[in-house]
């Protein structure tokens, strides 16, 4: 039996095995935003998505590695009570600032594709320290997408600092645009 490791690049959810999949984000909307409102939360809604990496546990070739992005529709949430309240721009306005968390995600998705490409191991025969290279490889990339995201929303103060989201809307949308011949499989691969 195949034994597998993954390692998710962002867990802010302890929700791991919940429904993911990739969601081409000119088709994300409201309606897959089905978590649970978190009230504790000073936010009206959140976005959860994960790139995540899988490997066998007998690494022998980069060609053993897997990596996907997925959105997580039952760890992201809206607070409908909240956001039915609002004018209709508002809404607008927090939905994009959402979106963009998705596509920070999939930013580091590319990067971290782009970037296994170049990845060698050093000795092919010892699959305990390919196991530890592959590991050690991928940490920068979680915390590069943990710290876009908390900048992100700390300077744009959850998308209200409009010249900031602005920016911010710019920086990622070209940041993407240099990473445009990395494909995304319509599984999230």
């Amino acid at each position: 039996m195949r034994k597998c490791v993954t390692i998710v690049l962002i867990a802010i959810s302890f929700n791991l095995y919940a429904q993911s999949y990739y969601i081409d984000p000119i088709n994300l909307s409201w309606r897959d935003y089905r978590g649970i409102v978190n009230y504790d939360s000073r936010w009206q809604a959140y976005t959860f998505c994960k790139v995540a990496i899988t490997f066998d546990e007998h690494l022998k070739s980069k060609e053993g590695i897997e990596i996907s992005i997925k959105f997580c529709p039952d760890s992201s949430w809206v607070d409908w009570q909240v956001l039915n309240k609002i004018p209709a721009a508002n809404r607008d306005t927090l939905f994009r600032h959402e979106l963009l968390h998705y596509y920070i995600g999939i930013l580091v998705f590319k990067k971290l594709k782009l970037a296994l490409q170049k990845l060698k191991f050093v000795d092919l025969k010892n699959t305990s320290k390919n196991l530890l290279e592959g590991t050690n490889f991928f940490i920068p990339f979680a915390n590069l997408q943990k710290s876009l995201n908390a900048e992100y929303d700390t300077e744009t103060r959850h998308g209200a600092v409009r010249e900031r989201q602005k920016y911010w809307n710019d920086y990622i949308m070209r940041s993407l645009d240099s990473f445009k011949k990395v494909n995304i499989t319509p599984s999230g691969n």
